[in-house]
């Protein structure tokens, strides 16, 4: 933000003096600087509300769950065409 209020104040001076191109430049480097600002405030704000949550978050990970039972792993069960490939009955052999 210092860097921002800067450019800025910067930009105000030229424009003080007629230098006007020199000017526009200073304040569109100034808008980035704010820009950058509020990226990485809102960055800022989003990781210390996350890391609010982190300890209870934690907690209840250690805790087991009293409410639902543990259940096994579920298992794979062969493809359809697995299964119906050896309950065909063959028919007998032609002579």
């Amino acid at each position: 933000m210092k860097q921002a209020a800067q450019l800025v104040a910067a930009a105000e001076a030229s424009e003080a003096q007629g230098q006007f191109e020199q000017a526009a430049t200073q304040y569109r480097q100034a808008e980035e600087a704010f820009r950058a600002a509020l990226v990485s405030a809102r960055q800022a704000g989003a990781r210390r509300a996350i890391e609010d949550e982190l300890p209870a978050l934690r907690a209840a990970r250690r805790q087991p769950n009293k409410r639902m039972p543990r259940r096994s792993p579920p298992t794979r069960s062969p493809p359809p065409c697995a299964t119906n490939y050896g309950s065909k009955k063959r028919s007998p052999p032609v002579s």
